[in-house]
């Protein structure tokens, strides 16, 4: 079993915007999504974004946790707040805070970031930096999976052993890297 894969800009019209544009439209959106003190309006906020994420190529397993953590979110703020109207919008709140991040990352591909951030002409210290913070999160989920494979094959099924994830995942990574 995959439980990540390597970072591969998937949609067909997200793509092409500079990314400057993108990072100034995510922090547009949740600037929004904090100012919002209606319902429709977002419900369209997170209808929007929920229809740019359906572009990305998210797993099914992924997808299935998301769902099974916001309906967890929302009845237990419904059981804390008392309030079921309340509890739902506030999931909706979260939804908008949280959806514009993966846009913006699964959508831009690293050389398109740095041509940005050199045309922007930042010093070129933070543009290697930012360039080799966004390289290193493909080679850290790569180290992932061959850790996770390998406890496949050790027999340790880390899915139905969450305690284990620490000394099964975590200190083999901090070691391999």
């Amino acid at each position: 079993m995959h439980v990540v894969q390597q970072h591969k800009p998937t949609s067909r019209f997200l793509t092409p915007i500079n990314p400057f544009l993108k990072i100034a439209l995510s922090i547009l959106l949740i600037s929004f999504s904090l100012l919002i003190g209606q319902l429709p309006a977002m419900l369209l906020l997170v209808g929007g974004l929920l229809l740019m994420c359906s572009q990305l190529k998210i797993r099914l397993p992924l997808l299935a946790y998301s769902m099974f953590m916001l309906t967890l979110f929302t009845g237990l703020s419904a059981l804390l707040l008392g309030n079921w109207p309340q509890a739902f919008f506030a999931t909706l709140r979260l939804l908008a805070i949280l959806l514009p991040v993966p846009v913006l990352a699964l959508t831009t591909p690293p050389a398109d970031l740095i041509r940005s951030l050199q045309a922007a002409r930042l010093p070129s210290f933070l543009t290697l930096s930012l360039m080799l913070i966004w390289r290193f999160f493909p080679l850290m989920q790569e180290e992932l999976q061959r850790i996770w494979d390998a406890n496949q094959l050790r027999g340790i099924d880390l899915r139905r052993r969450p305690r284990q994830w620490f000394s099964g995942l975590i200190v083999p990574l901090i070691f391999q890297i």
